[in-house]
């Protein structure tokens, strides 16, 4: 991955990424390296976990800036620590973007990954008129590779219709038809000039007056804009966060949250079977599935190294 950042961008487009996060420690680096690489001059960390594992390293990094969301955090825009996490994100997310005060504010999870085809923010930002507010990018959504596909690149599937979501995903496509193909979101995310008069920051979208959605511009795959969503790398690591995202608000679709709770109500013995195999089926790609993606051109395959990057800027930490 080429690095773009330097002096020359910084007087032209300042660019600031935004998040709340609680995620494991090369989640985060990941997340902080890949878009200090594409020329973010600053990124806001509100850590979800007031002792993060990440503070240690950030510590003296000066394009990071950390908030803890402990008790008086939260206490401060009038929530607690036990407060929906839907409701605290909107919260940490509106209370993050009115900080900034010039540029751009790129609003993201720590498992999202702007990419725009070698080129930078600045690149994408700078020809923006004026009256553009607000830019979207939309979900390219990363699959796991089976045995049969071992070709060194990273996978992931665009939204799609119903009709190719039947056709890629066969007897499967029930869980993938209402939601474009995708398990994840499909809207994408969105980058938001500084200072409009917002009435909250919404995870995917700003939302001002009687808009419920500022977007004045979509970048997408003709752009070569995508937004890589990391939705899920390993089965322990979903299987780890499972009872949260049954009792999210937004974390699953309602089809697929009725697929997991029948699979939970099964004999003891016979679940971890079949949330293994449903995870696979929701998350992974074997050849025949990729080549259905690819005969619909809803597939995306990139040779990058998601992890390496992260080397450049903390090369202290021992990366899993």
């Amino acid at each position: 991955m080429v690095s773009f950042h330097g002096s020359a961008l910084l007087a032209a487009t300042k660019v600031t990424v935004v998040t709340i996060c609680r995620e494991p420690l090369a989640v985060t680096l990941r997340f902080l390296s890949w878009h200090r690489a594409l020329g973010a001059d600053e990124i806001h960390l509100y850590l979800d976990d007031p002792n993060d594992p990440v503070l240690p390293l950030v510590a003296n990094t000066d394009w990071v800036k950390v908030t803890r969301c402990d008790d008086a955090f939260w206490q401060s825009l009038g929530l607690t620590p036990e407060t929906e996490f839907a409701r605290r994100q909107v919260a940490a997310l509106t209370f993050g973007y009115r900080a900034v005060t010039d540029g751009w504010v790129a609003i993201l999870d720590a498992d999202e990954l702007f990419h725009f085809s070698g080129q930078s923010f600045h690149d994408v930002l700078a020809p923006q008129p004026t009256g553009v507010r607000a830019v979207r990018v939309p979900t390219a959504e990363h699959v796991e590779s089976g045995p049969d596909v071992e070709d060194g690149l990273v996978h992931f599937r665009l939204p799609m219709s119903k009709a190719a979501a039947s056709t890629v995903y066969g007897a499967a496509a029930r869980l993938f038809r209402p939601t474009e193909g995708l398990i994840g979101h499909r809207v994408g995310k969105s980058l938001t000039r500084a200072g409009l008069k917002i009435r909250r920051m919404r995870p995917h979208w700003a939302a001002m007056g009687k808009e419920r959605d500022i977007t004045d511009r979509f970048l997408g795959p003709d752009e070569g804009a995508f937004l890589l969503h990391m939705i899920q790398s390993d089965y322990a690591g979903w299987r780890a966060k499972l009872a949260w995202r049954l009792n999210s608000s937004g974390g699953l679709f309602h089809r697929v949250k009725a697929e997991l709770q029948g699979v939970l109500a099964l004999p003891e013995s016979e679940v971890e079977g079949a949330l293994a195999t449903l995870f696979a089926t929701l998350y992974c790609m074997d050849r025949a599935t990729l080549q259905g993606l690819a005969a619909e051109r809803r597939h995306l395959a990139l040779p990058v190294d998601l992890f390496s990057v992260a080397g450049r800027y903390f090369p202290q930490a021992a990366l899993a």
